[in-house]
């Protein structure tokens, strides 16, 4: 598929010579703007894979401005194409970590390369990312990623703990684990080392049909879900980030963004989704520690709500769809605060 290519550029001839430039290379247009207003509003209903942004556009904010707040919360690559070659400007556009930097005139190859290349650097980073999420989540477990040809992709120390290994160096999971793949997707966890009771699940990265995550645990040892303790490398989880729960014995993913709301159920919690509800072995303040803040926020003690899901608030609850959620007193005063009202 075509990658979707968005152009801000203040000058018209330009930015439809680019765009003539870039179509006959075979990438898809979505949009032009010579400002930050008309960007937010593009993007607001239609994604873009990367940004072609130069640096001096009309309005009060500048290319290096707009990057500096739009990677962070729409996490898109954006490489900025300029006519300003100084060594200032160049500083200050690389504050922002772009992914490609070209100064006009520029060759065409030239232009292909640096969008090929970003492209490239952001599946990389946001591979890793996703990986990072998922070790941190699961600090207790042994985690090893791999992909369908049986590469090692990523591990942690308790991977190498329950391995009874020093390293991985070996490329193939198979190296350690010879029968892997009589694992993928079994409904039951099967044991993997009776004589020190360690449990193995290996599921499908979700979203990725060619890459597998093998979990490994004491079979003694609780879920990390079950406890309230937490590692120093636990982290607050973004919005596009997802993370396993364990459901009749499988490994069952969820995605931040797709979560209507959390509820606690005795020492369960379940995670309300648009066509499905997950039961999770953990606290609802496990998740009220690691679920992304602002966009989610605990409104009773029972409850943790999507911000962007509200469709109500009246007489006291909270209303998303159909399901009506009480606002406790002690919540309230936080709920204000991330609620706009005009």
């Amino acid at each position: 598929m075509a990658a979707k290519v968005f152009i801000v550029e203040d000058e018209f001839a330009i930015a439809m010579d680019i765009e003539l430039k870039l179509s006959q290379m075979g990438y898809k247009v979505v949009g032009t703007a010579d400002n930050y207003k008309d960007l937010l509003d593009f993007l607001s209903h239609t994604p873009a894979d990367i940004l072609l942004m130069d640096i001096h556009i009309k309005g009060d904010k500048n290319g290096i401005d707009i990057a500096r707040e739009l990677y962070q919360r729409r996490r898109i690559p954006i490489i900025f194409v300029t006519a300003f070659g100084d060594s200032k400007t160049f500083q200050e556009a690389m504050k922002t970590e772009p992914f490609g930097y070209l100064t006009k005139p520029f060759k065409d190859s030239d232009l292909q390369f640096a969008i090929e290349i970003a492209l490239q650097k952001y599946k990389e980073l946001h591979q890793q990312e996703n990986y990072k999420s998922i070790l941190n989540l699961y600090f207790d477990k042994g985690i090893v990623i791999f992909d369908n040809d049986l590469n090692i992709l990523y591990y942690n120390s308790n991977a190498l703990k329950l391995l009874k290994k020093q390293n991985l160096n070996e490329k193939k999971i198979t190296a350690y684990i010879p029968d892997v793949l009589s694992f993928i997707n079994k409904a039951e966890p099967s044991v993997y080392d009776t004589e020190d009771k360690t449990k193995i699940y290996v599921c499908q990265m979700p979203n990725d049909e060619h890459k597998y995550v093998l979990f490994l645990e004491q079979e003694q040892s609780l879920s990390n879900f079950e406890t309230e303790n937490t590692s120093p490398h636990d982290t607050r989880l973004n919005i596009d980030d997802l993370f396993f729960v364990r459901d009749r014995g499988r490994m069952i993913s969820v995605k931040i963004k797709d979560i209507l709301f959390l509820e606690a159920f005795d020492n369960y919690t379940t995670i309300v989704l648009d066509e499905k509800r997950v039961l999770a072995s953990a606290l609802l303040k496990r998740f009220a520690d690691i679920l992304p803040y602002p966009q989610f926020c605990r409104v009773h003690r029972s409850y943790i709500v999507a911000i962007d899901k509200i469709t109500k608030i009246e007489d006291g609850h909270i209303y998303i769809q159909n399901h009506s959620i009480p606002i406790g007193k002690n919540y309230k005063d936080d709920l204000t605060k991330l609620v706009k009202v005009i």
